[in-house]
């Protein structure tokens, strides 16, 4: 899957060295990502980057891709709930920690609002695939005294899930037909696999674009 993920990136980045510009913008994301709903009980604040590529057929409306990868740290309720599962034979444990990750990729729809004057509003949907990780990071020494054979890092999950996403935000005009703009984006993932949760994050950050409407 990933390696999927990064033909999909690659070709992005050959039809905009290929493009003339006109229509096509491409650029670098970065937010933070903040868990919700009941995912909020099992991760707390984290992080989103990757890219977006959009085809604008008209000055208002286009169509694009997205990559990126959201990881979060598991939440200091869920760590101590799994110290407290170890430590049932009798010999404390403590330090254990989760990790929780996405990498996505996904199609969109954007419109953008037809404004005069340097700052551009825009709204987009999408949805696509994520693959989703869990990772669980183990005192190791402190698990053997409890009895238990195990590793020190253990990843689960590792499924590939459907969801959605949508976006609105604000293009700033800078130097060289580059715009900087901030954004906030929702994502809803249908979870099936090891987590046994839908998880929902809210990001918010700020991107670059190259190219033009």
């Amino acid at each position: 899957m990933r390696s999927r993920i990064l033909t999909l990136a690659l070709a992005c980045l050959l039809i905009a060295a290929r493009a003339d510009g006109q229509g096509f913008e491409f650029g670098p994301r970065l937010a933070v990502s903040t868990p919700t709903s009941d995912f909020d009980n099992s991760a707390d604040l984290g992080f989103d980057a990757g890219m977006t590529a959009s085809w604008m057929y008209k000055p208002t409306s286009g169509f694009g891709v997205d990559v990126g990868y959201q990881r979060w740290p598991g939440s200091t309720a869920l760590n101590s709930v799994l110290d407290a599962l170890w430590s049932f034979t009798g010999t404390p444990v403590t330090g254990t920690r989760v990790t929780f990750s996405a990498i996505q990729a996904t199609m969109h729809v954007k419109a953008v609002a037809q404004v005069r004057g340097p700052v551009v509003p825009w709204i987009q949907v999408g949805a696509g695939i994520y693959r989703l990780t869990q990772e669980i990071d183990v005192p190791l020494a402190q698990m053997q005294a409890a009895g238990w054979e195990v590793r020190e890092s253990d990843s689960k999950g590792g499924s590939n899930e459907f969801g959605y996403t949508g976006s609105a935000g604000l293009d700033f005009g800078t130097i060289g037909g580059m715009r900087l703009g901030l954004d906030a984006s929702y994502h809803y993932l249908q979870s099936n696999g090891d987590f046994g949760e839908n998880l929902s994050a809210l990001t918010i950050g700020t991107h670059l674009l190259f190219g033009s409407r």
